[in-house]
């Protein structure tokens, strides 16, 4: 009897001796949260540059009849509709302060979820005890910028779609089949919310669903597609709101959600430019700037060339005319810019603003951590699947699916321009990666399938078979 009570305790102290560690990780997390946003890095206290424009846009929409103009339109207007909501009862922005603090809490409880419902309980624990104190979801909650936003969202429906595809019933089941549908359709309005927040969780999302509709082996291709289908179906209402917004307020030119593409598009293609202006010639022949921008990846790699362009950033035809003018006469410097962009976003630039602030050190040395511990462990993670089990069996592998949303991150920055700030949001894949590549490590790997032995040659001379009694 003492040896059956020694053996459960023995049992329940390994069951929840990891809940209970990730547990005390995540409150340190946010203790470290807490005193990061209300003390050392008010987010009140960073309202310049991509803060400041957002800030400036949320005022002019707190002002009640005002009308959108073309230049209003050039960010998606989740950020600023939200900030202008608490504008309106606080200028100090106290309460949206607070929830930030509460969004980059709710980050790690989301990439537990994500990793529980992708691989199994032990990653989800994982994933929760190193985002708590991965500096980057906690950094971005001190800005008024919309990357710890779309972390969280983006997590949240790719959580819900795992969750929908676990929950659909192989039996005929209604109360089953509605609660997949209803988690798929919670999953489409976070999409929508993404997409409100950062136009990049398009082909980023999108590239995930397709390729686990497509290649991922893991259940009925049909229940795949349903559930994307309720995602998006579920995620049209803002997305149909946020066009008919834009489109109205440029003009009446059709635009998903904001007008800039073309001028990125520009920008990260007409050379080796530190920033971009856009005016017009005044009627005294001056030459006067109506929008200014450059990429902080090419500040921090010394450039120093500035471009003057004679029409407006808004002018979406002028500027694929001008981006496509300098491609064609430069289409290897176009392309070796386009893969500048990827470096950029992965290695070649350190995360703005931060690094130009006095938390620089820190945030500089979680780069390096990353690169080392996450990104490097991640790419071997899906050479060991390739190399174990075959190219096909990677194709179809929840390891390619996890990793599909930074194809689209990589296309993305590939056709714009490329900075580490619009990978983070996106770590969350390359932690969970991590994860699986680290548990594997101390794993002998699975035996190759014992080959077929070849049948046995017949014999020359058969002993005689012997007579029937």
């Amino acid at each position: 009897m003492k040896r059956a009570r020694a053996r459960v305790a023995a049992w329940l102290a390994w069951r929840w001796s990891g809940p209970l560690l990730t547990a005390l990780v995540f409150v340190g997390g946010l203790v470290w949260r807490w005193l990061y946003l209300f003390r050392d890095h008010k987010p009140t206290d960073f309202v310049y540059f991509d803060m400041g424009m957002y800030v400036g846009l949320a005022k002019r929409f707190s002002k009640e009849g005002y009308a959108l103009t073309v230049y209003d339109v050039m960010h998606p207007p989740g950020l600023s509709e939200l900030i202008a909501y608490f504008y309106r009862s606080d200028p100090s922005l106290a309460g949206l302060v607070q929830l930030q603090f509460v969004v980059t809490a709710l980050v790690p409880l989301a990439v537990g979820a994500l990793g529980w419902l992708a691989f199994d309980r032990a990653s989800g624990l994982w994933g929760v005890a190193i985002s708590s104190l991965y500096f980057p979801f906690i950094d971005y909650g001190g800005y008024f910028l919309a990357e710890i936003y779309i972390t969280l969202t983006a997590t949240v429906a790719l959580a819900c779609y795992f969750g929908a595809v676990k929950l659909w019933p192989e039996r005929r089941r209604p109360s089953r089949w509605a609660l997949a549908l209803a988690v798929a359709a919670v999953g489409g309005f976070v999409f929508s919310l993404s997409l409100l927040m950062k136009m990049v969780a398009a082909p980023a999302l999108l590239c995930f669903f397709g390729v686990h509709v497509v290649l991922t082996k893991a259940s009925k291709w049909r229940v795949k597609a349903l559930v994307v289908a309720t995602m998006l179906a579920a995620a049209m209402p803002l997305s149909v709101w946020q066009a008919d917004r834009c489109t109205r307020a440029n003009e009446g030119k059709f635009c998903p959600g904001s007008n800039k593409a073309a001028a990125d598009f520009l920008m990260g293609h007409i050379g080796r430019v530190q920033s971009v202006s856009w005016g017009k010639i005044d009627r005294r022949g001056k030459y006067r700037v109506h929008s200014n921008f450059g990429s902080p990846a090419a500040y921090q790699h010394g450039y120093t060339k500035k471009v003057e362009l004679p029409f407006l950033i808004t002018d979406t035809e002028k500027n694929k005319q001008e981006a496509w003018r300098f491609i064609n006469d430069n289409p290897g410097q176009a392309v070796v810019l386009s893969f500048e962009h990827v470096w950029d976003s992965f290695g070649g630039s350190l995360p703005w603003p931060t690094v130009a602030t006095r938390h620089w050190a820190v945030s500089q040395a979680f780069h390096y951590l990353f690169l080392v511990f996450l990104l490097f462990p991640s790419m071997m993670l899906l050479v060991d699947v390739a190399r174990q089990r075959g190219l096909v069996a990677l194709l179809r592998s929840t390891e390619l699916a996890i990793f599909s949303p930074i194809l689209g991150v990589i296309i993305s920055v590939m056709i714009a321009t490329g900075e580490a700030r619009y990978r983070i949001p996106w770590d969350m894949c390359f932690i969970l990666l991590a994860v699986e590549f680290y548990r594997r490590l101390g794993r002998a790997p699975a035996p190759p399938p014992a080959a077929l032995s070849p049948a046995p040659e017949p014999q020359k001379n058969p002993p005689a078979e012997a007579a029937a009694p």
